[in-house]
C-alpha cells in the first residue's frame, strides 16, 4: 500500500481509498498511521470506508473522529465515508448468508425445505441454535447485539407483530428469542421477512456526532455485495431530509456542499461540483420541505433469479448531467449524456468542513 501510494505520489498526486484494517468502524493505531503516511506519499486524500457506530465499541467513533484531526494537524489528509443511516439487514430462514457465524443455523437454512422445517421444529437442534445465537463470543464482534435487535418486516400468520422486535414478543410469551423466531418462521411457511434493525449505526446520538465531523462524507453504498439484505443509496435523501429539515443537524448549504463540492475537492476533480461558469452543468433539482426516503422495495429482476432491494427518492424533481434531463419526475427520460471523467492533476485539495 505503501508502494502504491508512492506510485499515485509521482504520477501527479491523487486520492487513496481503503477499506481499513481491522475494519468496520475499527482502525488499529497502525493502520491510523499507514494512512497518514499514504497520504503524504499520493500527495493527496486517503479516504476510508466505511464510518459507523458499532455496539461492542460504544465510543469508538469519538477516537475516530480525534484521529482524522490529528492526521491534518500533521500535514496529512485523512477523510472518511460515514453512513447516515442505521444498517438494517434484511433476512428471511428460506436463504440468508447472515446466519454463516452460527454453525446449527447454517447447516439447516441449507437444506431442503422439508428437511428444514423439521430441523427448525427438533427441540435438541433448536437448542444448539440458541446456544449459538446468544452466546455474544460467538459470531463477529459488531453483531453483539444481534438478539434484541430482530424485528418483523413481514408476516402473514401475525400481521399485528409487524415493526415488532422479536425479543419482546419473546418475553410476553416466555419464550427464548430463537423458539420465537423459529415458530413464526414455521406459521409462516418460513415466508417471514425479518431484519437485523441498527445493526451498526443503531445510537443515533453517535451518527450525528460522526455526521457533523469535519473530515466525514456522507455515503456508503457496497455497490451491491449485499443487495438482498440491504440498499444504501438512500443516503443523500436521508441526509437532506432527515438529519438537516427534521433534525436541524447540518445547514442545507453545508449538506449540499458535503456531497458536491466537497467530495469532488477529496476526489480532486477540479470542474465538477459548483454551479458556476464553465463548469459542467450537473444538476439535482429538489423540494427541501420534501426530500425523503422512500421505503425499500424487492425487485426480481437479478440473473439467475435472484431478487434485491431498491429503494427511490421521493422530493426531487429533475436531475440534469451536462446540461441534459436525464431523471423527470422519477423516470429515465433516455438520455445518455454522462462521460468516464478524471481526477484534475493540480486541482483543488479540499478541506475540512467548519
Amino acid at each position: 500500500l505503501r508502494a502504491l501510494a508512492a506510485a499515485v505520489g509521482r504520477a501527479g498526486g491523487g486520492l487513496v481509498t481503503v477499506s481499513p484494517h481491522p475494519g468496520a468502524a475499527d482502525i488499529s493505531d497502525a493502520y491510523q498511521q499507514l494512512m497518514i503516511d499514504m497520504s503524504k506519499a499520493s500527495r493527496g486524500a486517503v479516504l476510508w470506508n466505511a464510518f459507523q457506530h458499532r455496539w461492542d465499541q460504544p465510543e469508538r467513533w469519538r477516537d475516530l473522529l480525534e484521529y482524522m484531526q490529528r492526521a491534518e494537524d500533521e500535514g496529512a489528509r485523512v477523510f472518511s465515508v460515514a453512513k447516515c443511516q442505521r444498517l438494517d439487514l434484511e433476512f428471511d430462514l428460506v436463504d440468508t448468508r447472515l446466519f454463516v457465524w452460527f454453525p446449527s443455523w447454517h447447516e439447516a437454512i441449507a437444506l431442503p425445505k422439508a428437511e428444514k422445517r423439521a430441523r427448525f421444529a427438533d427441540p435438541s437442534a433448536r437448542a444448539r441454535m440458541h446456544a449459538e445465537f446468544s452466546d455474544a463470543a460467538q459470531g463477529p464482534s459488531q453483531m453483539v447485539a444481534r438478539e434484541r435487535l430482530v424485528v418483523v418486516l413481514e408476516s402473514t400468520s401475525h400481521p399485528e407483530w409487524i415493526g415488532r422486535n422479536m425479543l419482546d414478543i419473546a418475553r410476553e410469551s416466555g419464550r427464548n428469542v430463537t423458539d420465537a423466531i423459529l415458530d413464526l418462521a414455521l406459521e409462516d411457511d418460513l415466508e417471514t421477512r425479518f431484519v437485523y434493525q441498527g445493526l451498526m449505526n443503531g445510537d443515533m446520538n453517535a451518527v450525528s456526532a460522526i455526521l457533523a465531523g469535519p473530515h466525514c462524507l456522507p455515503g456508503v453504498s457496497d455497490a451491491g455485495a449485499h443487495l438482498d439484505m440491504d440498499c444504501g443509496v438512500d443516503f443523500t435523501a436521508r441526509l437532506l431530509g432527515y438529519w438537516v429539515r427534521e433534525q436541524k443537524l447540518l445547514s442545507l448549504e453545508e449538506a449540499v456542499r458535503r456531497l458536491t463540492s466537497m467530495s469532488f475537492d477529496v476526489l480532486g476533480v477540479a470542474d465538477r461540483g459548483r454551479l458556476a461558469p464553465g463548469a459542467a452543468a450537473d444538476v439535482v433539482i429538489f423540494s427541501p420541505d420534501a426530500i425523503g426516503a422512500g421505503p425499500r422495495e424487492w425487485r426480481q429482476d437479478v440473473p439467475g433469479g435472484g431478487r434485491r432491494i431498491v429503494q427511490r427518492a421521493v422530493g426531487i424533481e429533475q436531475v440534469l448531467v451536462n446540461g441534459e434531463v436525464l431523471i423527470e419526475g422519477g423516470e429515465h427520460t433516455g438520455v445518455l449524456p454522462g462521460e468516464v471523467i478524471e481526477r484534475s492533476v493540480g486541482g483543488p485539495r479540499g478541506s475540512a468542513a467548519r
